[in-house]
C-alpha cells in the first residue's frame, strides 16, 4: 500500500508539472536585426586610410527585404577634424548621424583619412544607437569603436 501511495504521488506531481507547462507556454524571444561595428578598434599603422564598417545582421529572414536605420555618432576623443583626420563617405552613406540600410544591404562604410603629426597619438570614439525599423532592432557586440591615429 505504501508503495502504491508513492506511485500515485509521483504520477500526481508529474501531472501537475505538465499542466503548469501547458498553462504557461514557453515564449520565444523575437528575432532581432543587429547593428555593430565590424571591429572594436581601428588604427592607422598600416595606412592613413581607415575603412570603418557598420554591419547589419538579420536574424529573421523576413526582415531581409525591409529598410532599417541606425544612428552613428562621434562621441569622444581628442583628434580634431581637418587637423588630425577627415572623413569621406562611400556609396550610400552620406554622413554621420542616421545611417540607412536599404533592403538587402548588410554593410555601410566610411573612410577616415588620417594626418600624421608629431606628438602623442590621437583618438576618436564612435557609437551606434537607436536602431529603427519595422521589426525589433538592437546594437550588437561592438556598439562603439575607437580609432587611434598613431603619430610619430
Amino acid at each position: 500500500m505504501n508503495t502504491f501511495g508513492k506511485i500515485v504521488g509521483v504520477v500526481w506531481v508529474g501531472a501537475l508539472t505538465i499542466a503548469a507547462i501547458a498553462v504557461h507556454p514557453a515564449s520565444a524571444e523575437p528575432l532581432l536585426t543587429l547593428f555593430t561595428f565590424s571591429q572594436g578598434a581601428y588604427d592607422d599603422r598600416a595606412s592613413n586610410e581607415i575603412v570603418v564598417t557598420i554591419t547589419r545582421t538579420d536574424q529573421d529572414q523576413a526582415t531581409e527585404n525591409q529598410q532599417f536605420t541606425v544612428n552613428c555618432q562621434l562621441t569622444g576623443g581628442d583628434a580634431v577634424a581637418n587637423q588630425d583626420y577627415r572623413v569621406s563617405f562611400n556609396g550610400a552613406m552620406w554622413g554621420l548621424g542616421k545611417v540607412t540600410f536599404p533592403p538587402g544591404v548588410h554593410e555601410q562604410s566610411f573612410t577616415i583619412y588620417t594626418y600624421k603629426t608629431s606628438g602623442p597619438n590621437k583618438k576618436l570614439t564612435l557609437a551606434l544607437s537607436d536602431p529603427e525599423g519595422p521589426a525589433p532592432a538592437v546594437t550588437g557586440d561592438n556598439p562603439t569603436t575607437s580609432v587611434t591615429i598613431v603619430n610619430q
